[in-house]
């Protein structure tokens, strides 16, 4: 039964184990998370009212104690936050980040992946300039001053991604405790890798699958899309039109410093408001 006082919302960032998170979050047995992972609701489909957006968690069983979404847009987004914020003052949030020169590289990955990205663009200095995402999706402390203007800072948690990979167990478990939960309960995609990298043959299938997930979305179907995902069609797809190549683009010596000099300024006002930093060096 959906219940506005045990919700939370994982807000990003992209590229930062989000559906990791979410695949550890749904395993628990008293969390409950709706098919699809994402609604984008306060950021794309607000106008559909908020009876709309509890359709996605009418499933909501009695045994799980709390409940929430994964929305990577709702981090960028100002209406977003202040929405969220009408919705439910009280609300808990989550927001994953990483060290954002190898969230841009993740990123440039990813849409190598869906065949976003061809011909020289391939290169990653040449993506950069190609998608200003890369660098605008990684100014983390521009996008979450705001929330912490609008939101209690006992109210946000903000996780790095580095911690999985040097603890998982205590990455989960902290965020189990955050929410309330039972945290001596062990996820059993705890070292299992989300989003493995690998580049379709195809760009029409990658095409045709990525604007499948998102018509069906768009039109409040995420119980659909979950159930082609739980039968393995998506991971059918993958078999038949993935390649695993070996030969990835490097970030060069160059690029780095460039991007360390990007980000410099804004990891040292996150490391004031966060109090840790990102790793950024040269």
């Amino acid at each position: 039964m959906y219940d506005l006082c045990r919700t939370h919302v994982i807000i990003g960032v992209q590229k930062c184990a989000t559906t990791w998170l979410f695949e550890a979050l749904r395993e628990h047995p008293s969390i409950y998370s709706p098919k699809g992972k994402e609604t984008y609701f306060f950021s794309h489909y607000y106008n559909r009212g908020f009876e709309w957006y509890h359709r996605h968690f009418i499933e909501w069983p009695e045994e799980c104690s709390v409940g929430g979404e994964v929305a990577t847009s709702y981090i960028y987004s100002r209406d977003a936050c202040s929405r969220i914020q009408d919705y439910y003052p009280e609300m808990q949030l989550i927001a994953c980040l990483r060290n954002p020169i190898e969230r841009a590289y993740s990123q440039h990955l990813h849409e190598m992946r869906m065949g976003h990205v061809t011909g020289e663009n391939l290169d990653f200095e040449k993506g950069l300039n190609n998608n200003p995402t890369y660098i605008s999706q990684g100014l983390y402390y521009t996008h979450l001053a705001f929330w912490f203007e609008k939101f209690s800072k006992r109210q946000i948690m903000v996780t790095i991604y580095e911690d999985i990979a040097c603890d998982p167990k205590t990455f989960i478990k902290d965020i189990y405790e955050f929410l309330d939960c039972n945290s001596d309960f062990e996820s059993t995609v705890l070292m299992k890798r989300i989003n493995p990298f690998k580049v379709s043959k195809s760009r029409l299938l990658s095409t045709i699958v990525t604007n499948l997930g998102t018509v069906l979305r768009k039109f409040g179907l995420t119980s659909l899309l979950q159930v082609l995902r739980s039968i393995g069609v998506h991971d059918r797809f993958y078999k038949v039109s993935i390649i695993h190549t070996k030969e990835l683009p490097e970030i060069g010596e160059f690029t780095r410093e460039r991007l360390c000099n990007i980000f410099k300024r804004e990891n040292e006002k996150f490391s004031k408001l966060i109090k840790c930093s990102l790793g950024i060096g040269k």
